[in-house]
């Protein structure tokens, strides 16, 4: 409520957004949020938590790092020229 406020005054106000097309989509979202996102937010956070207490150990596994290392034969060797002094 307080977020669809906020922004039908800033609109009001200063005309941030171009069009109500706009207006109308943040307001649209700012009553979807607590309905979709919110959940999504605390039920992560408590199984986070419940992890931690318990002292579960999640692992990523082996990794191998692979890097951006090009071909020997391919690089250049020009170098950066310096400032002059």
């Amino acid at each position: 409520m307080i977020s669809t406020i906020a922004v039908l005054w800033d609109q009001m106000t200063h005309r941030w957004y171009r069009s109500w097309k706009q207006v109308f989509g943040l307001c649209l979202m700012a009553f979807i949020e607590p309905i979709l996102y919110h959940p999504l937010v605390v039920f992560f956070a408590l199984r986070g938590n419940f992890f931690y207490v318990t002292r579960r150990r999640l692992k990523w596994g082996t990794m191998t790092r692979q890097g951006f290392e090009q071909n020997t034969a391919n690089k250049s060797t020009t170098t950066i020229p310096s400032k002059p002094a």
